[in-house]
Protein backbone atom coordinates (compact mmCIF):
# COMPACT_ATOMS: atom_id res chain seq x y z
CA UNK A 1 0.00 0.00 0.00
CA UNK A 2 1.11 3.53 -0.68
CA UNK A 3 0.02 6.79 0.90
CA UNK A 4 0.79 9.86 -1.20
CA UNK A 5 0.52 13.12 0.73
CA UNK A 6 1.07 16.73 -0.26
CA UNK A 7 3.18 18.44 2.38
CA UNK A 8 5.82 17.08 4.67
CA UNK A 9 5.78 16.14 8.34
CA UNK A 10 7.88 18.75 10.07
CA UNK A 11 7.40 17.81 13.71
CA UNK A 12 10.05 15.27 14.83
CA UNK A 13 7.84 13.75 17.54
CA UNK A 14 4.99 13.29 15.03
CA UNK A 15 7.38 11.65 12.56
CA UNK A 16 8.67 9.32 15.29
CA UNK A 17 5.12 8.20 16.11
CA UNK A 18 4.33 7.56 12.44
CA UNK A 19 7.53 5.55 11.96
CA UNK A 20 6.77 3.52 15.10
CA UNK A 21 3.27 2.71 13.83
CA UNK A 22 4.53 1.88 10.32
CA UNK A 23 6.66 -0.93 11.76
CA UNK A 24 3.47 -2.61 12.99
CA UNK A 25 1.51 -2.47 9.73
CA UNK A 26 1.09 -5.53 7.54
CA UNK A 27 1.11 -5.18 4.61
CA UNK A 28 3.69 -2.43 4.81
CA UNK A 29 2.68 1.14 4.05
CA UNK A 30 4.92 3.22 1.84
CA UNK A 31 4.52 6.96 2.50
CA UNK A 32 5.41 9.37 -0.29
CA UNK A 33 5.52 13.02 0.76
CA UNK A 34 5.26 15.57 -2.02
CA UNK A 35 6.28 19.22 -1.65
CA UNK A 36 3.58 21.85 -1.28
CA UNK A 37 2.64 23.46 -4.59
CA UNK A 38 3.43 27.03 -5.58
CA UNK A 39 1.64 29.44 -7.88
CA UNK A 40 -1.99 30.31 -8.43
CA UNK A 41 -4.62 28.02 -6.82
CA UNK A 42 -5.46 26.47 -10.20
CA UNK A 43 -1.78 25.92 -11.02
CA UNK A 44 -1.13 24.39 -7.59
CA UNK A 45 -4.07 22.01 -8.02
CA UNK A 46 -2.91 20.98 -11.50
CA UNK A 47 0.72 20.40 -10.46
CA UNK A 48 -0.20 18.54 -7.29
CA UNK A 49 -2.62 16.31 -9.22
CA UNK A 50 0.11 15.46 -11.73
CA UNK A 51 2.61 14.72 -8.94
CA UNK A 52 0.15 12.54 -7.03
CA UNK A 53 -0.75 10.48 -10.10
CA UNK A 54 2.94 10.15 -11.04
CA UNK A 55 3.62 8.71 -7.56
CA UNK A 56 0.95 6.02 -7.99
CA UNK A 57 1.92 2.74 -9.66
CA UNK A 58 0.14 1.84 -12.89
CA UNK A 59 -3.22 0.11 -12.39
CA UNK A 60 -3.49 1.43 -8.82
CA UNK A 61 -6.80 1.75 -7.04
CA UNK A 62 -6.66 5.41 -6.04
CA UNK A 63 -8.75 6.84 -3.21
CA UNK A 64 -8.60 10.60 -2.69
CA UNK A 65 -9.04 11.80 0.89
CA UNK A 66 -10.12 15.38 1.40
CA UNK A 67 -11.31 17.25 4.49
CA UNK A 68 -14.32 18.48 2.50
CA UNK A 69 -15.18 15.08 1.04
CA UNK A 70 -17.85 12.51 1.89
CA UNK A 71 -17.67 10.23 4.92
CA UNK A 72 -17.91 6.47 4.36
CA UNK A 73 -18.33 3.64 6.84
CA UNK A 74 -15.26 1.60 7.73
CA UNK A 75 -16.73 -1.42 5.90
CA UNK A 76 -17.43 0.57 2.73
CA UNK A 77 -13.98 2.12 2.75
CA UNK A 78 -12.19 -1.17 3.48
CA UNK A 79 -14.03 -3.09 0.77
CA UNK A 80 -14.00 -0.32 -1.79
CA UNK A 81 -17.78 -0.58 -2.03
CA UNK A 82 -18.85 3.01 -2.14
CA UNK A 83 -20.53 5.10 -4.75
CA UNK A 84 -19.64 8.53 -6.13
CA UNK A 85 -23.02 9.86 -4.99
CA UNK A 86 -22.40 8.80 -1.38
CA UNK A 87 -22.32 5.83 0.99
CA UNK A 88 -24.23 2.70 0.03
CA UNK A 89 -26.44 0.61 2.30
CA UNK A 90 -25.82 -2.77 3.91
CA UNK A 91 -27.44 -4.56 0.96
CA UNK A 92 -24.69 -3.36 -1.37
CA UNK A 93 -21.89 -4.06 1.13
CA UNK A 94 -22.64 -7.68 1.92
CA UNK A 95 -23.04 -10.87 -0.05
CA UNK A 96 -25.41 -12.45 2.48
CA UNK A 97 -27.79 -10.77 4.86
CA UNK A 98 -29.49 -12.57 7.73
CA UNK A 99 -32.53 -11.22 9.54
CA UNK A 100 -33.37 -12.48 13.00
CA UNK A 101 -37.04 -12.11 13.78
CA UNK A 102 -38.65 -12.71 17.17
Amino acid sequence: MRLVAVGRMKDKSERALVERYLKRLRPALDIVELPDGRGSPDEIKRREAQAILAACPAQSHVVALDEGGRTYSSVAFATGRFHARGPVGVEQLTTFRYEVIG
